[in-house]
């Protein structure tokens, strides 16, 4: 056996080049034949769509092995798209993020895969740190093309109210487009003080053709009470239209425990503790678990998310704080999964949404997840859990300092390499 060190880009594409042969890329399945619920259409009639969209919350909640809600939160995403963007084929994707924060690549790829399945002709994008100079080309395109046929998509995530100067950049988006349909892809709220919210409910107020997608219930609340002249409606996560995955990369680690090193982590919560003949590692995917640049924009937007993607496949369950750790996990039919809340709260709102409990529990303090955690390796791995060879050599502990290297288990002989690199096992 011999053992050969690659980069983790040469993985990277190698993979995504598998990934492609496999099917995924280029599904033969048009949306409207996936997997679909008993809601029926997206109602044109505004009264009508929170019933819709509690039907489809109900719908995920009360799946039993989880393994459809990926397809189903991408239909979901579908159908409201499909009827706001019924009479236009061409749109503007603005804010497009591109970096190490594996989540909002996420929901960028899964915003591009979402106008290719719709049949949507993308003529712009720009990036998180375009301005109004950039912009005044879209500007141009629209101005040529008629604004009734085009829309402008900003994009989605977590960052309405808790972060003020990403409203102060939409709203000077709006500026620059007050006669085009103008479409929040979905979001997450989080207002400090009720001085805040008005003056971002001012400020949204008046666009007059403004959409705001809300990606859980007590968001969409906030925004229909505080905007009733805003269109709000209720929507899974953008990152959903990525689609179903099939885990590509066999797990190295009992566990991954994944918690933020932001503003929004919660740093109370104690110490995990283990069994000695478990393995785990701990650390952030966007410090410590680096990814290879690509040479545009779709490239990184791929290899942002992959990368990530791969992270969280090292575990066997997951242990995360991070709203896209535990998206990511159920688009590969739910990796069993503990989730810890932030300080914003927004995982666990979309949790008490979307989320059906088959796969994914609650946990509030690290010691309760590390039960938890064992929990579910013992229901989902049994073999793992009662071979006792399998354990012979445990990782003790990992720690975010340190998780620049990780060791792993060849064979029964531990080997320690460096984050940016990948071993890859050829006999």
């Amino acid at each position: 056996m011999e053992l050969q060190v690659y980069s983790t880009a040469r993985i990277l594409i190698v993979l995504c080049l598998l990934y492609k042969l496999c099917g995924h890329h280029e599904d033969k399945v048009t949306w409207s034949e996936m997997v679909d619920s008993e809601c029926g259409d997206f109602p044109l009639e505004p009264n009508s769509r929170q019933t819709w969209s509690k039907c489809w919350s109900d719908h995920f909640r009360a799946i039993p092995n989880a393994k459809s809600v990926s397809g189903g939160m991408q239909t979901m995403l579908l159908k409201v798209l499909a009827q706001l963007l019924n009479d236009i084929d061409k749109v503007i994707l603005l804010d497009i993020p591109v970096f190490e924060n594996k989540g909002d690549p996420a929901i960028a790829l899964g915003e591009f895969n979402l106008m290719r399945m719709l049949h949507k002709e993308v003529i712009y994008t720009c990036t998180y740190q375009c301005g109004s100079k950039q912009w005044q080309r879209a500007r141009d395109m629209v101005d040529t093309l008629g604004s009734g046929n085009v829309a402008v998509l900003a994009h989605g995530g977590g960052n309405v109210g808790g972060y003020p100067e990403r409203d102060l950049k939409r709203y000077e988006m709006m500026e620059m487009f007050p006669d085009v349909k103008f479409i929040m892809m979905p979001q997450s709220v989080f207002f400090n003080d009720s001085v805040q919210l008005r003056k971002a409910a001012k400020m949204y107020a008046k666009h007059k053709d403004l959409i705001i997608l809300l990606r859980n219930q007590p968001s969409f609340e906030v925004i229909h009470k505080a905007m009733p002249l805003v269109t709000s409606i209720l929507a899974p996560d953008a990152a959903y239209g990525i689609g179903r995955l099939t885990r590509f990369m066999e797990p190295l680690y009992d566990f991954i425990i994944m918690r933020r090193g932001d503003e929004e982590a919660v740093s109370d919560i104690g110490s995990f503790h283990f069994p000695d003949n478990v393995t785990f590692a701990e650390g952030d995917w966007n410090r410590l678990w680096p990814t290879p640049r690509g040479k545009t924009l779709l490239d990184q937007l791929h290899l942002f998310p992959y990368n990530g993607m791969l992270c969280i496949q090292r575990g066997r369950v997951l242990i995360t704080d991070r709203l896209h750790g535990h998206i990511v996990s159920t688009l590969f039919d739910n990796l069993p999964t503990v989730i810890l809340g932030n300080s914003h709260g927004k995982l666990r709102d979309f949790y008490d949404t979307w989320s059906s409990p088959h796969r994914t529990v609650i946990a509030h303090t690290a010691e309760e997840a590390s039960i938890k955690a064992v929990d579910m390796l013992r229901r989902f791995y049994p073999d793992r859990v009662s071979n006792k060879e399998d354990f012979q050599h445990s990782l003790t502990q990992c720690t975010v300092p340190n998780c620049g290297r990780n060791l792993i288990l060849i064979k029964g002989v531990m080997h320690d390499y460096d984050a940016d690199l990948f071993l890859a096992i050829t006999i």
